[in-house]
């Protein structure tokens, strides 16, 4: 009596460790057969149960395999095969069984566990040979629910996790050609369940988070980064949910996730609060706890999606705010390619700090930056840099006054503003008050007399203008203006000398009067002052 109450007691949490699994089960159908075999246990018909196991096996991934037959041409013809062989009454499952290995809707792991089922089945399925134990066949039920009947048809996690270790693992598992890659995603775009989507971005960003941090393993990036974008664009994704976590992901792995999410379609269907998550990321990475400049990377990926116009005021303002910090770059942002006219107000802070180290900053950054790109300025920025260019080399800048050299010997490649602002710096301010910076002016006027004629012609002709109507700066002594005008006026002279074009010729020679009116306006105050 009381091995039958254990027995019996036994056979109570058995089946209360299987029923629940049902719950697992994807497929009304497979519910039924699920059904039969809690009947067969309960009525401890255990042979039977183990056979409709087996059974409700085989039927599952029939079914997988007619759902993705309507997507998979080879498929389709995997599942006409195995029809033929069934109306000739041939065996086919253990055809089925190592397709779908194949097709990845079981793992190598999941074959091996199922295909001892089929073997133990073909045994159980004599009467003369022995039955299955309540054990072996709750162990068989969980199995087939775990490894099949909580399945969906498509192709799922086995076949995804291969596919995208593969992509970052082996180099030459495609051609690394961004068309091959994306063929490669849309051919397999639609033999991939959807529910698999949010694995896929974990599984990406976990991936990408190390790689990124290895440059020889760029490659590796830029493939999977294509891959997931054109698969994303093939299967039109349109919606994100919970399940993707984004919250948990950009903690996990910051750097992957922002890197994934930014350059993807996934940006479009991210909620703003993602966003500027990915944006604080890539603008202010996190370290050990710290908080560090961007990266080259990171500032490249904002000012992508800047220029797509994918960015709220809100994400454009911390953009350009972090980009003219001091802790930024000007390396890092000319390797970035962002624009000059973007931190243009960083280099004139730095060329006006009177500080050696930040004006030599600006001006090998000034050095290095495309001439083409001082024309997307304004004219008044044009003629404030120039002015500043000048002022930093004045102060003996060196780096700046290499800079300075270099548009001298090539002016035609700037703007007029530019040019005219370095010139006018040396003679008079921006309210046209008069005051000499001579030490490289020689140098400034290069930059006007070596450029396109008629813009020397123009910058010389207002300089003479404001010349003639120019006021001593407030607080200039006399003496030091007039020593100022004196050596100015000498050195022109000798420029006019070495000139050959007449018309330049002439327009030196107004702004050399108009110097020679103010020194004799410098020596009458003088007269006036010491008579007072």
């Amino acid at each position: 009596m009381k091995r039958q109450n254990s027995e019996r007691t036994k056979g109570i949490k058995y089946l209360e460790t299987i029923e629940p699994l049902k719950e697992q089960i994807v497929n009304e159908k497979d519910k039924v057969l699920f059904d039969e075999i809690l009947a067969c246990y309960k009525g401890k018909a255990l042979r039977a149960a183990y056979i409709m196991t087996w059974i409700s096996i085989v039927e599952s991934l029939k079914q997988k395999f007619n759902e993705m037959a309507i997507r998979d041409s080879q498929v389709e013809k995997f599942v006409a095969e195995i029809k033929e062989k069934e109306e000739k009454e041939k065996p086919v499952d253990k055809n089925i069984l190592d397709n779908a290995k194949k097709y990845g809707l079981i793992s190598a792991v999941e074959y091996e566990k199922l295909d001892n089922i089929r073997k133990m089945r073909n045994i159980y399925a004599h009467p003369y040979q022995v039955g299955p134990s309540p054990e072996e066949v709750i162990a068989a039920i969980k199995i087939a629910v775990e490894s099949v009947l909580s399945k969906p048809p498509l192709l799922r996690y086995g076949y995804v996790r291969e596919v995208i270790d593969s992509l970052v693992k082996e180099f030459h598992y495609i051609d690394d050609d961004e068309q091959k890659i994306r063929e490669f995603a849309r051919n397999i775009a639609y033999k991939i369940h959807p529910e698999t989507y949010p694995y896929i971005f974990r599984t990406s960003c976990e991936h990408l988070e190390f790689l990124i941090k290895e440059p020889a393993l760029s490659r590796f990036v830029r493939r999977l980064l294509i891959f997931i974008d054109e698969l994303f664009e093939e299967i039109n994704l349109d919606r994100i949910d919970e399940r993707w976590k984004f919250i948990e992901l950009c903690k996990k792995f910051p750097n992957g996730c922002a890197l994934l999410i930014s350059t993807t379609r996934i940006w479009k269907l991210a909620p703003e609060q993602i966003q500027d998550m990915v944006i604080g990321y890539l603008l202010e990475p996190v370290s050990e706890g710290k908080i560090h400049p961007p990266t080259t990377f990171g500032l490249r990926i904002v000012f992508s999606l800047h220029n797509k116009g994918l960015l709220t005021d809100s994400q454009q303002k911390k953009f350009f705010n972090i980009i003219n910090k001091k802790e930024v770059s000007y390396h890092t942002l000319i390797q970035a390619e962002i624009p000059l006219k973007f931190y243009v107000n960083k280099i004139l802070e730095d060329l006006k700090s009177y500080t050696w180290p930040l004006q030599n900053s600006a001006g090998v950054a000034l050095s290095n930056i495309d001439a083409h790109q001082f024309f997307d300025l304004s004219d008044e920025q044009q003629e404030e840099l120039g002015r500043n260019v000048l002022q930093a080399s004045e102060g003996n800048a060196f780096d700046v006054i290499d800079f300075l050299n270099k548009v001298s010997k090539a002016p035609h490649q700037y703007p007029k503003a530019f040019l005219k602002g370095i010139f006018f710096e040396t003679l008079f301010n921006e309210n046209t008050q008069l005051r000499m910076k001579n030490k490289h002016f020689d140098t400034a006027l290069k930059c006007i007399l070596n450029c396109k004629e008629e813009t020397c012609l123009e910058v010389l002709r207002e300089a003479e203008e404001k010349l003639r109507i120019a006021q001593p700066k407030d607080g200039y002594a006399s003496f030091w203006l007039k020593d100022d005008l004196i050596k100015t006026i000498e050195m022109l002279e000798n420029v006019i000398q070495s000139v050959n074009k007449e018309s330049v010729k002439k327009l030196l020679s107004g702004i050399r009067t108009a110097l020679e009116t103010q020194l004799q306006k410098c020596k009458n105050r003088e007269i006036d002052d010491e008579d007072f």
